[in-house]
């Protein structure tokens, strides 16, 4: 049977299995595309030994990363002992505040989205979405490199026509934190009648009462404000359903409409008072279609996807994305300055060989502006040529100028490898992140991780499952 994998990152669409016959899911904007088992279906066992600089301070180590999948059960780890190369001490940073110890589990899981009738993970989430991501798209709740956190992933499928998705950032009890549910409901979904089948309604809450503290250089704290004092709350609908469902074309349509609705911080207030801004709840919708084409056995798939959005004052498409996570406060006081706009979003995906895999999309307002700011990604993958592989992923938002779309900021996340095979299961080469550490002040700061690395690998396939870029992927 052959079911679609949503694509990851903003709002793509899925692939389909070409030697299957029926298809039981819509496209999704985010998951891996079909033909490639994702990085965390496979066991293997990676250790790069190498330096790393972060910010101006140099250190030695060695990074252990194994993850092992049995069944429908995963699990993966990320072990860091870095030893300053100044003075010889261990950099505990990655284990302060955060999780502790634990951060050392990346993740727990069971099944796959959108896949099987059960999924959850547990520990890191990576390109989270819901429905067709008009509210929450492409979010991570570890942007930060140092501070990782628990959250939960979940997608339960009742039956043929029922289900329920939904995420919980981080299991921090001192606050409630960012949370989204969403039902869905597919009325033919137990027959054979073309499209109906396939028409699948959904409904989406979006709840965000984050309270939580991080400690500071001077032993104080510090906390979202807008949160604390007043959470957000949005909620969407979304219809889609296949409009062409065949070997080689895959054609699906969908609209989605979305509000945000008004934090009522007191501190907010102020600040649209003193701006003389005007703010209340926004609203937005959008329309799109996703194309898929592939050639038979998956020789070479194309993916295009086209939409288009009309929004509201005091609204921003995708809000509960990366950029949410970096900064909740900033991002809500985006929104007191988001003036009505229209936008168009495109992402174009080529597949070659089940291993060439390269992405890009582009989120562009009819006006550009701080505003109405847009958003750029891009990913490319190859297999390994010779002994050489490589892996690339950049994504930026908040763009209120496009020229400034490949400058690396406090908007920006990219990380990039380039790996040499030694022998069968000995890597050498060169890991660049940028992303967000920790700094004095107990703040986090974008800064850029530099680190040659000598890597063990060894892909256990305990379920049969073979990748031929799961050497190559380098996931976190």
């Amino acid at each position: 049977m052959n079911r679609l994998f949503a694509i990851a990152i903003i709002f793509a669409a899925a692939l389909g299995n070409a030697n299957a016959q029926e298809q039981n899911f819509l496209f999704s904007p985010n998951q891996m595309a079909s033909g490639l088992p994702r990085v965390d279906s496979l066991s293997q066992f990676s250790g790069a030994l190498g330096y790393t600089r972060i910010g101006d301070q140099d250190f030695v180590g060695l990074r252990i990363r194994p993850e092992i999948s049995l069944f429908k059960f995963g699990i993966g780890f990320d072990v860091p002992l870095l030893f300053n190369l100044k003075d010889g001490s261990l950099r505990k940073e990655e284990f302060e505040n955060g999780v502790g110890l634990l951060r050392m589990i990346r993740y727990v899981r069971y099944g796959m989205k959108r896949k099987d009738a059960v999924y959850l993970r547990v520990g890191e989430l990576n390109n989270t979405y819901l429905g067709f991501g008009i509210l929450t798209n492409n979010y991570s709740n570890n942007t930060s490199f140092e501070r990782r956190k628990i959250g939960l992933e979940y997608d339960f499928r009742i039956n043929k026509q029922w289900g329920i998705e939904g995420f919980y950032n981080d299991f921090d009890f001192s606050s409630f934190n960012l949370n989204g549910i969403r039902p869905y409901y597919k009325p033919f979904g137990g027959t054979s009648v073309p499209i109906l089948k396939n028409l699948e309604f959904g409904a989406s809450l979006v709840t965000d009462f984050d309270k939580t503290k991080t400690a500071t250089s001077d032993s104080t704290f510090r906390r979202p404000v807008f949160t604390s004092e007043s959470g957000m709350w949005a909620t969407s609908i979304d219809a889609g359903t296949y409009l062409v469902n065949t070997r080689l074309l895959t054609l699906t349509a969908y609209a989605q409409a979305a509000s945000l609705i008004k934090n009522n911080s007191d501190s907010l207030d102020r600040y649209v008072k003193a701006n003389n801004l005007t703010y209340g709840t926004g609203l937005g919708a959008s329309i799109g279609l996703s194309a898929q084409f592939r050639l038979i056995a998956n020789i070479f798939t194309l993916q295009a996807r086209i939409e288009r959005n009309w929004h509201g004052r005091n609204f921003i498409p995708q809000f509960f994305d990366i950029a949410y996570e970096l900064d909740r406060d900033a991002r809500i006081a985006q929104l007191a300055r988001a003036e009505a706009a229209n936008g168009t979003f495109g992402r174009l995906d080529a597949q070659i060989l089940n291993q060439i895999t390269i992405t890009g999309a582009l989120y562009v307002p009819d006006n550009v502006s701080i505003v109405n700011p847009g958003m750029v990604q891009f990913n490319a993958q190859s297999p390994q040529i010779g002994p050489i592989s490589l892996r690339a992923t950049y994504i930026k938002s908040g763009l209120s100028n496009m020229g400034d779309a490949l400058t690396l900021d406090e908007r920006s996340q990219a990380f990039a490898r380039i790996s040499y095979n030694i022998s069968k299961y000995f890597i050498t080469g060169l890991e660049y992140r940028w992303t967000f550490a920790r700094v004095e002040d107990g703040s986090f700061k974008a800064t850029n991780f530099v680190s040659p690395f000598f890597a063990l690998n060894i892909p256990f396939n305990l379920n049969g499952s073979t990748n031929p870029n799961a050497a190559a992927s380098g996931s976190r």
